[in-house]
């Protein structure tokens, strides 16, 4: 790794963890190393690290008196000591333990206690290389089960700490405030948007068509059909803002298809509409 000329941020982390061991790196072809990585790969292998670090007696002990206190997996656990066929066909108890098993995988129900599920959050994340959401979920798949898991990882990888502050942003950075120009007199720019009352009125209205000079703030509130389509768009505009004050220079209004479309484009010629 230190041969390459220039280190991605995780090639930087890994030498960093790296350095913390005394070891010689030894080579091996790859037709004779078909095992490589075959620990970290098993579906046990959470179990099998908390075994090495002596902590199974603990954590275990955590997940059965957690149960108890989780309604939902203590209801499961009932319907399998009441003997009930639809559960059981799902969900198995071993020493204590509540597994789910599906398509031959069990995988260990975890209730629902935050220290509990930031462990094995943390095992699936922190500990297999910060990966994303999509691996982590993989990972978790492979081995635990609770309802709201995959919004649980989600979130925990959109807040980890070390992702945040060592992964590289891949989205653009977001222009700049572009403010409207300061105009000299009413009359000049208009802006309009829809505003939706959540009620629909007796005579089917349902939405306002707010029309509002920029300059002096004086508006003009339309009640219209949800339904209504550009030609009754403009039909409005015409009664209740040309036919007093004529056509404005400009127009501002967001990108709703009313808007944008050829028809309120091109009407009044030199208006011209601005997706704002």
């Amino acid at each position: 790794m230190r041969t390459q000329p220039v280190l991605s941020d995780a090639l930087k982390r890994s030498i960093e963890v790296i350095e913390q061991y005394d070891f010689e790196p030894q080579y091996i072809k790859g037709e004779y190393n078909k095992v490589a990585d075959a620990v970290s790969r098993r579906p046990d292998f959470l179990g099998a690290l908390i075994t090495e670090f002596g902590l199974a007696d603990d954590v275990t002990r955590s997940l059965v008196e957690a149960y108890r206190e989780d309604p939902f997996m203590a209801e499961i656990i009932r319907r399998l000591e009441a003997k009930d066929k639809a559960t059981s066909a799902e969900f198995e108890l071993v020493n204590g333990l509540l597994f789910l098993e599906k398509a031959a995988n069990k995988r260990l129900c975890v209730p629902n206690q935050e220290s509990l599920r930031s462990l094995f959050l943390g095992e699936c994340h922190d500990a297999t290389g910060h990966f994303g959401y999509q691996k982590t979920a993989a990972n978790l798949l492979q081995q635990f089960w609770w309802p709201t898991m995959m919004r649980d990882a989600k979130l925990y990888v959109e807040t980890c700490q070390v992702c945040q502050r060592d992964k590289p942003r891949t989205q653009a950075p977001l222009g700049l405030l572009k403010p409207l120009p300061i105009l000299g007199r009413p009359g000049e720019s208009l802006s309009m948007d829809f505003m939706d009352t959540l009620v629909t009125s007796k005579s089917g209205m349902r939405y306002v068509y707010a029309i509002v000079d920029r300059f002096s703030k004086y508006a003009r509130l339309v009640a219209m059909p949800a339904t209504a389509k550009t030609e009754y768009v403009i039909k409005l505009f015409k009664e209740n803002w040309v036919r007093d004050f004529g056509l404005p220079k400009s127009i501002v209004s967001d990108r709703d298809v009313r808007f944008t479309s050829p028809a309120s484009a091109s009407f009044g010629g030199h208006t011209n509409p601005q997706g704002k």
